[in-house]
């Protein structure tokens, strides 16, 4: 029984040190990426102001135009997507003024602008920057808004406008 023991017991020793022997020098191991759908807009100030007063007003004329600050707005957008646009819109469209968003010095390669987009016609979204894909890019954003002095004084409103990265229909 020793004898057998003692035979069981080197048969193990063998096959356990034969397995260190066995060893490998390296190991391999699948790594698995996925990358799903990247469509992210944003831009590099919450809110803009724009205040029409008498002096931007002309004795004479009843119409008033005036564009928020010098282009210091920017958007900008990242996507891995193609055939993609950008759409802006207002929540609800102004009733006593125009008001229209303008883009330029866009990213080369990134899109191409839309003209001028008013935004007063109806809330729905509109087309601004389309033939987007695969690419960052980002453009100088300015409102403009049209009064007209008929329409009486405008309390302050605020206009929530939404640009979306979506699929070019």
């Amino acid at each position: 029984m020793k004898k057998y023991l003692v035979l069981v017991l080197a048969a193990f020793m063998v096959i356990a040190l034969s397995g260190t022997v066995w060893a490998a020098d390296n190991a391999s191991q699948n790594v698995v990426v996925t990358v799903g759908d990247i469509n992210e807009v944003s831009l590099t100030t919450a809110s803009t102001t724009i205040t029409i007063a008498s002096a931007d007003a002309t004795a004479g004329t009843a119409t008033v135009s005036k564009s928020s600050s010098a282009l210091t707005d920017e958007l900008s957008w990242t996507t891995n997507g193609t055939g993609k646009k950008i759409t802006v819109a207002v929540t609800a469209a102004p009733t006593k003024y125009t008001l229209k968003v303008t883009g330029s010095e866009i990213t080369d390669g990134a899109g191409t602008l839309a003209a001028t987009v008013s935004l007063s016609a109806d809330a729905t979204a509109y087309d601004f920057i389309t033939a987007i894909s695969t690419t960052a890019g980002d453009c100088d954003i300015q409102y403009t808004v049209d009064y007209d002095v008929s329409d009486g004084p405008v309390a302050a409103q605020t206009n929530t406008i939404t640009y979306t990265i979506t699929a070019s229909a």
